[in-house]
């Protein structure tokens, strides 16, 4: 575990023999680049966008910050937090930013003066275990017959917000070195969990790619199974936890309410039945019904189908997203009204879009 009370020593095993002998690994080149690139604008006059084309290009920033607008929005933040002559106008935004905005500029700055930390931190984790301990929870969702050994995903260690991302098409997982050093004891269940999403991304699902936009209905439902199940490693017992963050209490909230949203849902699904012509309209709708980017529906889905038919019930889910919302429904027939039941005409419709999202070979 990464705990930083204890010697770092009691979580290393013989370093430079392990990574090379595993196919993920963590990269801190762009981490390198980031620090390069806010050194650049601390001590040039004037440091354009493009002068940034380096980090932009780099890996894992590539992935998150590939668009002009992306790569805009973020050359505001760095510039304002590293250029000497913009302090006043930093501390305006401060004044003025709320929500994440304000946690952006927060983190950023706090990055900056835990620079050295930072380093230290990124050299350790380069070469401790926890890579082998993440895989062994991202299996505990997985058949044991998948194997892993040869994937060449790396772990991009960057500053870019505080979590971790998963982009299987990349073969990446985007980790904020900030994140993970103020997360402490557990960061290898949460790095599990975002491996759990590169290895059912890319070697299990046969889900075709659905558009965030115009197909957020099965984006929707894919990433109610993803999460849902990918939380369990890392989030199954928040309900429980002693000390809650402002986020837990609000991911908690978000999670008791989930019968409710799963009424609405059911109630566009039937809408979008009778008329598919607003499949694209009523499916934004519902992915607005997933608070949190899914994540407390998709657990609660998850813990009801594993606490009753077991965790087996949801490697069965990993190739398609559509057996998490029919085992769940099973279950809520069962249930006698503890959990919202789906309309026929739902699980129809559901069925339907099935056959054609879901590859057959």
């Amino acid at each position: 575990m990464l705990n930083r009370s204890l010697p770092f020593s009691l979580i290393l095993i013989n370093t430079l023999m392990f990574i090379s002998s595993y196919g993920q690994q963590f990269s801190d080149a762009s981490f390198g680049i980031f620090w390069e690139s806010m050194d650049q604008i601390e001590r040039q006059d004037e440091t354009s966008i493009e002068d940034l084309e380096k980090l932009w290009r780099s890996p894992g920033y590539s992935s998150w910050m590939g668009s002009k607008r992306s790569q805009s929005i973020f050359y505001n933040y760095f510039t304002l937090v590293n250029d000497p002559k913009l302090q006043d106008s930093l501390q305006h935004e401060l004044a003025r930013s709320t929500g994440y905005r304000l946690i952006l500029f927060k983190h950023f700055i706090e990055a900056k003066q835990k620079r050295t930390e930072l380093h230290e931190f990124a050299e350790k984790i380069k070469t401790s275990d926890i890579i082998e301990q993440a895989k062994k929870h991202a299996f505990k969702y997985l058949p044991d017959t998948l194997s892993v050994e040869d994937d060449s995903t790396i772990i991009a260690m960057m500053i870019f917000q505080p979590d971790a991302f998963a982009i299987p098409e990349d073969n990446v997982v985007l980790m904020d070195v900030l994140f993970a050093y103020n997360y402490g004891e557990g960061f290898e269940s949460f790095l599990g969990h975002e491996l759990h999403h590169i290895y059912a991304g890319k070697y299990l699902s046969k889900l075709k790619t659905a558009d965030y936009k115009n197909e957020a209905l099965v984006w929707s439902i894919d990433k109610l199974r993803s999460e849902g199940i990918a939380d369990l490693i890392d989030k199954e017992h928040i309900l429980e936890k002693v000390n809650k963050s402002e986020h837990d209490q609000k991911y908690i909230d978000h999670y008791r309410n989930s019968k409710r949203h799963l009424q609405t849902i059911d109630s566009l699904l039937q809408e979008i039945a009778k008329d598919t012509l607003k499949f694209k309209e009523l499916g934004k709708k519902v992915r607005r019904e997933l608070p949190y980017s899914a994540h407390p529906m998709g657990l609660y889905i998850a813990k009801i189908i594993k606490n009753n038919r077991g965790p087996e019930a949801l490697l069965h889910c990993l190739e398609s997203p559509f057996p998490f919302l029919y085992l769940y429904n099973e279950i809520a027939r069962e249930s006698q009204g503890k959990y919202h039941v789906f309309s026929d005409l739902s699980i129809q419709y559901l069925q339907a879009l099935e056959q054609k999202y879901i590859n057959k070979e």
